[in-house]
């Protein structure tokens, strides 16, 4: 049974129990995330995370109650989970609320150690050349805004964080209604709510922090990597934002466009054309926007081929959906949702997600019957939709010479031309 309780000061609190569970499943969400860092606090919210999941505090003695623990940082967001023993729930419940969100550990020996490990982790990341390429495109199509930035920094920066600046970062996001709190498994609601309420109670209801947007922008960018063989394709459309109602035809046009081997792309530049091997398709969204991205690999001696078909085949592409298309697609993920069977761990996971995506928690049957209600048209419509803004198109290799912008360009002048029944060289 789902019960959630919102403290006078804003903390809200969710528990589902699940009766035939043997664990515990327990998760705090701190709003914020790199979106909320200034230029000189960059990497911040990472090295807080850092210093959150303390190894004496947090980790170690959950493990060796055979428990598991994680926390990560993102654009918008720090998180801690754990996974425990229900007669554990409320000793991990007291480490995760105090070391882990309200008092995290700032000691000088601690914050040197985590330090160093947090910039090799940067480094390393860095030298890994799809995640310095997602990093890159996101540097140039959000260009001054909040969300260019990487969640872990550089470490030109994160060397400069002390503990005034963590203290200050930390105290500006703890405020109740930043903090959501899931309790799920093996738990009853009022001892969570109480032991919440005991623990976080004395926090400010506010001022929340204020962010600002991170809007989609339109362009191109080229990451030169010499004598590379292939050239990596990321194409990003704008969407609407987390909070729309159109999110399940979004998903549905993600799955018509790459989510299988009879979809658009991979039928013409694969199958068709033999010009890749596959592609991949994703919906993202955060609060102010959205995109829907393509992602694909092909050789560097046809990457400019590559790049010109998917520009024509995403410009007509409403015109390449069929009624067949969208029932298989339909099909296959009203089979994949029959199918997926919640335990308390996962279903504590998407309800974190829900709460922060949408405002609510959705069931499994809201999600099937969302996603059953979606009709050919509503996928038309978004896909009309999302050719009305110039996308952002990014390539990695050799791509000195690519023209990225430009078959884009030409594509929709001669699509429109054809429509009004006028010929373009």
């Amino acid at each position: 049974m789902i019960r959630q309780s919102v403290l006078a000061n804003g903390i809200t609190v969710v528990t589902n129990r699940f009766n035939e569970a043997n664990g515990a499943y327990l998760h705090w969400h701190l709003g914020g995330g790199s979106c909320a860092e200034r230029k000189d606090y960059h990497g911040a919210n990472h090295l807080l995370e850092h210093l959150r999941c303390n190894r004496h505090n947090i980790s170690i003695p959950i493990e060796d109650i055979g428990g598991e623990v994680h926390a990560f940082t993102t654009n918008d967001s720090t998180e801690m989970f754990a996974h425990v023993w229900p007669d554990a729930t409320r000793a991990t419940l007291d480490r995760l609320l105090t070391t882990g969100l309200k008092y995290p550990i700032l000691a000088p020996a601690e914050l040197e150690t985590e330090r160093r490990r947090v910039i090799v982790e940067v480094i390393e990341r860095s030298s890994q050349p799809l995640v310095a390429f997602a990093e890159e495109t996101n540097a140039h199509m959000f260009k001054g805004m909040p969300r260019a930035h990487p969640v872990g920094g550089t470490p030109k920066v994160v060397a400069t964080h002390d503990f005034n600046k963590l203290s200050q970062l930390h105290q500006r996001l703890l405020v109740g209604p930043n903090i959501r709190i899931i309790a799920s498994g093996a738990v009853e609601h009022e001892p969570i709510v109480q032991q919440v309420s005991d623990l976080l109670g004395d926090i400010p209801a506010g001022p929340m922090p204020r962010i600002r947007p991170s809007r989609f922008r339109s362009g191109g960018f080229r990451l030169y990597v010499p004598n590379a063989d292939t050239v990596e394709v990321i194409l990003q459309y704008r969407a609407d934002a987390q909070n729309s109602p159109r999110r399940p035809a979004y998903i549905m046009l993600q799955e018509l466009l790459a989510g299988s081997r009879q979809s658009v792309l991979f039928k013409n530049l694969s199958y068709t054309r033999g010009l890749v091997y596959g592609v991949s398709s994703e919906y993202n969204c955060w609060k102010h926007d959205g995109a829907v991205a393509i992602n694909l690999t092909c050789k560097a001696d046809q990457a400019q081929r590559t790049i010109n078909a998917l520009a024509r085949l995403m410009t007509e592409m409403p015109d390449h959906i069929t009624q067949v298309d969208f029932d298989r697609a339909q099909r296959a993920y009203t089979f994949k949702l029959a199918n997926t069977v919640e335990t308390h761990e996962g279903w504590g996971a998407r309800a974190m997600n829900d709460l922060t995506q949408y405002g609510h928690i959705r069931s499994l049957d809201d999600i099937r019957q969302q996603f059953g209600a979606v009709t050919f048209a509503d996928v038309q419509q978004v896909a009309r939709d999302l050719l009305k803004h110039k996308p952002f198109i990014s390539a990695m290799g050799e791509v000195q010479k690519l023209r990225l912008v430009e078959p884009f360009d030409n594509a929709v002048a001669k699509y429109n031309a054809k429509i009004k029944g006028q010929r373009v060289p």
